[in-house]
């Protein structure tokens, strides 16, 4: 589980991972969303930058949509479907945390066995990653 909030937590945890991994975007109701999508290629950005990587069209896709609004984090955010809805409830703030990058250096880890998530460890790199996904610094 990743969000702007942990990203470079998330991007060390996958760096590191010799596992093979999937990234899945949530969506709202169904639909692609901006924010997920943005994220995920903000997460292909640093790993191709990192070495050799497979990617398919959906991430492509992502990382073309990270290169064209990742610089306008907040912008982008207040078009979306979903920041608009936090807009139009007077949750201005929300969307403001929401795109606060490296907030946390916390990554998941989902524990099969006993079926919950948990924290897999406590990353220290913070700012790293954002430099070099060409998000933007507050």
């Amino acid at each position: 589980i990743g969000a702007l909030v942990n990203f470079s937590a998330i991007c060390e945890e996958l760096e590191s991972s010799n596992t093979p991994f999937h990234m899945l975007c949530a969506g709202t109701n169904g639909s692609t969303a901006l924010e997920d999508t943005l994220l995920a290629g903000a997460i292909v950005d640093v790993l191709v930058d990192a070495g050799a990587v497979e990617l398919n069209d959906s991430a492509r896709i992502a990382w073309d949509a990270h290169e064209q609004h990742g610089c306008v984090l907040i912008s982008a955010l207040e078009l979306s479907a979903g920041g608009r809805h936090l807009l139009d409830l007077g949750m201005d703030e929300d969307l403001k945390s929401a795109s606060a990058i490296d907030q946390f250096g916390l990554a998941p880890e989902y524990c099969s066995r006993q079926g919950f998530i948990t924290a897999a460890r406590m990353h220290a790199g913070g700012d790293f990653y954002r430099g070099q996904s060409g998000l933007p610094f507050p």
